[in-house]
């Protein structure tokens, strides 16, 4: 009960955070969630997503921000005449159902134009998010819920939802491709753990579907396939049975890999009619530095550090140790996951990501940190010590104080997208206003972040 009555909170502020901010849909069409969105009124509307003809009467019509250029933001030309987009379309396949809405409304009342970007099709955009977010966090306590008891499957998820920056990403910037990794993670981890619980042949078949989507999503999530692999493997001899396992259902591995392939030809397909290749980089400039991961910055810098922005991932790690004491046998999996998870997330040149609040990549994997943060909140119930029971909730309630503030801070430009530095961070803390001029001799200074980025580009 309490559990879903969290995640109704959550939307219901999430709305209300949207319903209440001026310019609500400002960026949802540009930069990058202008890339990943264009896919659908490039198909369905325009029938054009080669040479992408229809872009300039719209930007001539709505002069989103990163169309600057004139040309489709993250699209390349190629030698054939085609224009590749640098985003994959498993974002546009979740905003699917509610664009099509959008779509329908418009044609049938003549009231907005039916060209994909009037405001219902931003409405439609804005508000897929607050959506996914209650179908990954409903995912995530059917889970939890075989492992603990409402209660503390209700506290872990206000924890997620509240205190970490996957609020921002719905309830502030939506248009990215974290939440509905999210969700894809969540319901990765609910069917795998599924069919290593009851066998049944629909939960393995599902978890291929989604591994697809979550590559034609954000390709480096391929990783998330450690999971469903070593699910419950902690010694040498439970390898030995899961191998066994794996040669008993064979026939059905096949098949998910055969719907991981499916899902993953839609990409392929439209890499080939736009390059003439089945398989495409198509982020031109960017690349990952796998022999120079920024693992320390990532974790704790102040220009992006996951701990320094979300601080309740701290406790989600602590929580490995009361997870291995009740549920041992989760833990290998999990820690094999976030080691490489974290490596490759932070081989990335651009290690910091662009414009972000925190540490965006890793909002997907706070499905995975639900299970060692549950076992944390359960164990501090559990120990019925009334001092470590407040002391616990002062430093959530904290955590969530901070997250929503400093959410806000960010949608005011208080917290800067890319250039932060302790001292900017110090000065900026707790505050509403700040003097510009003053502020920006605190970031990192406009020459050193324009010589990085070009140095990065370069290689």
């Amino acid at each position: 009960m309490w559990s879903r009555i969290v995640i109704a909170l959550f939307f219901a502020t999430s709305v209300f955070v949207i319903n209440n901010r001026q310019n609500w849909d400002n960026d949802l069409y540009s930069y990058d969630p202008f890339g990943y969105y264009l896919y659908l009124p490039a198909t369905i509307i325009y029938k054009d997503v080669g040479e992408l003809k229809f872009y300039p009467q719209i930007y001539e019509r709505y002069h989103f921000r990163g169309w600057e250029s004139k040309e489709p933001y993250g699209t390349h030309l190629m030698p054939n005449g085609r224009r590749v987009n640098k985003y994959p379309a498993g974002v546009a396949i979740a905003q699917l159902p509610l664009f099509l809405v959008a779509h329908t409304f418009c044609l049938a009342t003549h009231m907005y134009p039916a060209d994909g970007f009037s405001p219902p099709y931003r409405l439609a955009g804005v508000y897929t998010y607050p959506l996914l977010a209650v179908l990954g966090l409903l995912l995530l306590r059917r889970l939890l819920r075989r492992y603990h008891t409402d209660g503390v499957v209700a506290f872990t998820l206000l924890c997620l939802s509240f205190g970490t920056n996957l609020y921002h990403y719905i309830a502030f910037e939506q248009g990215m491709s974290h939440p509905v990794s999210f969700v894809l993670f969540a319901a990765i981890l609910y069917h795998t753990d599924s069919w290593y619980r009851t066998g049944e042949r629909k939960h393995l078949l599902l978890t291929g579907l989604l591994l697809g989507w979550v590559i034609i999503t954000r390709p480096v999530n391929i990783v998330v396939a450690i999971l469903p692999l070593l699910w419950g493997v902690a010694s040498m001899s439970d390898l030995r049975d899961r191998w066994a396992l794996f040669v008993r259902n064979s026939k059905n591995i096949l098949a998910a890999a055969g719907l991981c392939l499916a899902v993953c030809m839609i990409q392929m397909a439209y890499w080939k009619y736009t390059t003439g290749h089945w398989i495409t980089y198509s982020y031109k400039g960017e690349h990952f530095d796998l022999a120079h991961p920024r693992i320390w910055d990532g974790l704790f810098s102040f220009r992006k550090g996951w701990f320094v922005y979300t601080p309740m991932a701290l406790l989600g790690v602590a929580g490995f140790v009361a997870l291995w004491r009740t549920h041992k046998k989760l833990v290998p999996a999990m820690l094999v996951f976030f080691s490489v998870f974290t490596y490759v997330v932070f081989s990335w040149k651009m290690w910091w990501y662009g414009g972000s609040f925190g540490c965006r990549p890793f909002i997907e994997a706070l499905t995975v940190l639900a299970l060692p943060l549950a076992a944390l909140v359960s164990y501090v119930h559990s120990r019925r010590k009334k001092l470590l029971t407040s002391a616990a909730v002062v430093v959530v309630a904290f955590f969530i104080t901070l997250n929503m503030f400093q959410s806000y801070q960010y949608s005011m430009y208080i917290i800067h997208w890319d250039r932060m530095t302790f001292e900017a961070y110090r000065r900026s803390f707790g505050k509403v206003w700040l003097n510009r001029e003053e502020y920006e001799t605190y970031l990192i200074d406009g020459k050193t972040y324009w010589d990085e980025r070009a140095e990065i580009s370069k290689e």
